[in-house]
């Protein structure tokens, strides 16, 4: 879901035309898509980017790619090929049920819907990208479980190594801080009128401008994740 959003407001983004960038630029780059972030969600746009033969640059202000996404083994799915295979029959209605319990209600039940409905594409997609499963874990006696939780090799930082370099491949660019032309705050100066998106990136050494169709915020809001 939240891969087909950030490409939704890129695509909306991709109708404009013209764009005057600032004169304090010191360095200007011309791509198809900027995305700012490149955590799991900027990388997994990224990676949808160029299957879609754009050549998207990633904006990431600390040291190395992945952010917080580095850290997970796995990720909730519901309907995945591997559940099928394994006569795994967990329903969204089960997942969605067990979510609102253990939020004790306080949580938007159409968002978690969609979330879980969207779930088993995104496994699937990410399999499809070459990732292998090690398994389902649980924290409950395998009787009482959902048996959703769906545990990569290597875990999501393989995943976002997997992106990465794929990404690369394909003709994108990944800039964290060992890019040093790019690191800076990304949102600091975003400029557009009806034609075209640009964005200004201030840097410790210099200003950067990218001139491109589109460009889309993966990170979290302020307070917390999205």
């Amino acid at each position: 879901m939240l891969r087909r959003s950030l490409l939704t407001s890129a695509i909306a983004a991709s109708l404009l035309t013209t764009f005057s960038l600032p004169a304090f630029a010191t360095q200007v780059y011309e791509t198809d898509l900027v995305i700012i972030g490149g955590g799991l969600s900027g990388l997994a746009a990224a990676q949808s980017a160029v299957d879609q033969g754009a050549k998207p640059i990633v904006l990431e202000k600390e040291a190395a790619l992945g952010g917080g996404g580095n850290f997970p083994e796995g990720s909730l799915g519901v309907g995945t090929r591997y559940q099928k295979e394994h006569n795994i029959n967990t329903t969204v209605d089960q997942v969605l049920t067990a979510a609102l319990q253990y939020h004790h209600y306080r949580a938007d039940p159409h968002v978690l819907r969609v979330l879980i409905e969207e779930s088993g594409k995104t496994i699937d997609w990410v399999m499809d990208k070459g990732a292998q499963m090690r398994g389902i874990r649980t924290m409950y006696p395998k009787e009482e479980s959902l048996m959703t939780w769906h545990l990569f090799k290597g875990g999501a930082a393989g995943i976002i190594q997997r992106f990465a370099k794929e990404v690369r491949a394909k003709g994108g660019t990944n800039g964290g801080r060992r890019d040093g032309e790019r690191q800076g705050d990304a949102d600091d100066h975003r400029h557009h009128d009806t034609h075209q998106e640009g964005l200004q990136v201030r840097g410790p050494h210099d200003d950067v401008a990218y001139r491109c169709s589109g460009s889309t915020d993966s990170g979290s809001p302020p307070g917390g994740e999205p």
